[in-house]
């Protein structure tokens, strides 16, 4: 796995942005569903 090193901040209502660079890697559009999976105690998102 390689990492990307971005970076997102939780809002205070639990939100997060995705940043531009994540996004566009995976094609990511309103609507798209994103699944967060833990992964030897990091997080990681899939498409």
């Amino acid at each position: 796995m390689v990492r990307m090193g971005q970076v997102a901040t939780v809002t205070s209502k639990s939100m997060v942005t995705i940043p531009s660079k994540v996004r566009r890697k995976y094609d990511l559009r309103q609507g798209s569903k994103v699944e967060f999976v833990e992964i030897e105690r990091a997080c990681s998102s899939f498409q």
